[in-house]
This record gives C-alpha cells, structure tokens and sequence, in this order.
C-alpha cells in the first residue's frame, strides 16, 4: 500500500468533524505517522495502549504523529459518550477518529483489533503490526525513519505457549449456546443445564433474549455457567441498570462493580488452571464475549 501524507489527511478530512476528538490534526506533511486502530472494550487493544502511549513520548511531536482510529466491534461503541468517557479514563492525549462506518476500516482494508501502520515521511507504508507484540520493531521503524535513537525496555511478553481459552462471543452471529433450551415464550429463550458442562464453552441457565451480539437476561434467574482454562477472565457487558454483577469462581462468591457497557475483569490469578464461574447476570444485562489471558 502507498499513499501521501496528504491524502492521509484528506481520508481523515472527509470524516465528519464532530467524528475527529481528543484534539485535532496539524499538518501530516514531512512527518512520521502512526495510525492505531482499536476499540474501547477489546482486551488486546488495552493490552497495547500503555506502549501507544509510551511510544508518542519517546519521539518530538512535531515529527511523530499518533493517530487513533476508534472502530467500535459492538452497539454500544457506536455511542460517542461511551468512547470518550473511556478515552478520558485511559488517559489517551492524542486524536481519536469514530470510524463509526467503518471507513477508514475498509479503506486500510483491515481486519484486526489493534492494528497499527507506520508511514514514512513521504506517505510510504513503512510497517504493519496486527495484534499485540512487535514492540521493538516498531520502535526500530521509527528511529530508523527519524534517524535518532531512544531508550526502550520492552515491558510486552510473549504470550505462553500453553493452552489458553479462545475469546467465547454470545451473540448469534458469532456465537453459539450449548445449553439445552426448554422452551421459548414472550420472546425469551428458556435454558436448562445439560449433565455436563464442557470446558471453555458458555452454557446459559434461566430466561434469556439472544441478539445477533448478545445474549441479554430476561429474568431474576439468568445465569452463566463457564469452565474455561485461564489465567484471567473478562467479561464484555453492558450492565443497563444495574450496578454489580455476582459470582462464584469455584465456588467462591464475589462481585464486581460495574457502570457502563465496558470489559471488565472477573478473575486474574496468574495460574494457569481449569476455573469454574456462575455468573448470576442481572436482568437487562447483555453479556456479548468473554475474553481470556
């Protein structure tokens, strides 16, 4: 891919101006670019922002531009409330695009959460990052493009070679219920528990209302029920009204406090293990994937 620094900037420009936040453009001409897509509630995203952050501080600012594109994966990051509220609670200080059409998307023709392109002076594509990791590189890119060096200890590890539950989406476009259902009358699924439960499979119990994104509980009875091989759990939610959600993890009760459509943390022991939650999800809570480490 090559494209000018110029008409980088006429791609972003044809974004609506209310789209562009956290600050605005300078001139791209001559300068180093950084474009970082990410969403808020994507765990690898979080993941990388610490090195994005890191990264802008390392190089002159007037020769280093860092440009976020916020491409939402669920409803609820379409809401620009939601997206500022989480670029202020992550302390993001450069400009943010709501590629809310998925325009800038499709015209870096990309696919991943986070994505991160380097361009050359000229407007060149220098280098391409997709997930986490190639912190070095990308460092080494840049010094190399602005002929000066820093100082930079990766603090990025390596994820473990072993086995690790893949992410688990709840929505009936991506996901899939493995729990038996009852019956289904105003326009709730009921689910029953099968003998077993499997590993890293997500099994409903109680009333439920399945979206094409989420799963919503349709009752004071809904319940998850995950046994998932991990280190760490989270969750992707949006709470409606409520204020907490409890659970037990092996049989340990606990909870967490929650307040807006977000990814949150259930579990991170650094143990690598077989662990089994029940979630008691509060009604008109949507739960959309479960993410692990």
């Amino acid at each position: 891919m090559k494209m000018s620094s110029n008409f980088m900037l006429e791609v972003f420009d044809e974004i609506e101006k209310d789209a562009i936040v956290n600050g605005t453009f300078s001139s791209l001409n001559g300068k180093v670019v950084l474009v970082d897509f990410w969403t808020y509630s994507c765990v690898n995203c979080l993941r990388t922002l610490p090195f994005i952050k890191k990264l802008k501080s390392l190089f002159p600012p007037d020769r280093l531009e860092v440009v976020g594109i916020h491409t939402p994966e669920y409803d609820f990051e379409h809401d620009p409330g939601n997206v500022l509220n989480a670029i202020k609670r992550l302390k993001i200080s450069y400009p943010v695009i709501l590629d809310n059409d998925f325009y800038i998307w499709s015209y870096f023709n990309n696919q991943y959460w986070p994505a991160h392109y380097i361009f050359d002076q000229s407007g060149e594509l220098a280098m391409e990052s997709f997930g986490e990791g190639g912190e070095e590189e990308m460092v080494e890119t840049i010094e190399r493009l602005l002929n000066m060096k820093v100082e930079f200890k990766p603090y990025w590890e390596a994820p473990s070679t072993e086995s690790v539950a893949e992410e688990i989406y709840l929505g009936q476009l991506r996901g899939t219920v493995y729990s038996k259902k009852v019956r289904s009358e105003d326009n709730c699924d009921y689910f029953a528990l099968p003998g077993v439960l499997e590993a890293n499979k997500v099994f409903l119990e109680g009333s439920w209302k399945i979206s094409d994104e989420y799963a919503e509980a349709a009752g004071d009875q809904s319940v998850l029920h995950l046994r998932c091989s991990a280190r760490e759990v989270n969750i992707v939610v949006d709470p409606g009204r409520s204020k907490t959600i409890e659970f037990d993890v092996d049989g340990v009760q606990t909870k967490i406090e929650v307040d807006a459509p977000d990814l949150y943390n259930l579990v991170k022991d650094g143990k690598l293990n077989v662990k089994s939650l029940k979630i008691r999800v509060p009604e008109g809570s949507r739960v959309y994937s479960f993410t692990f480490g």
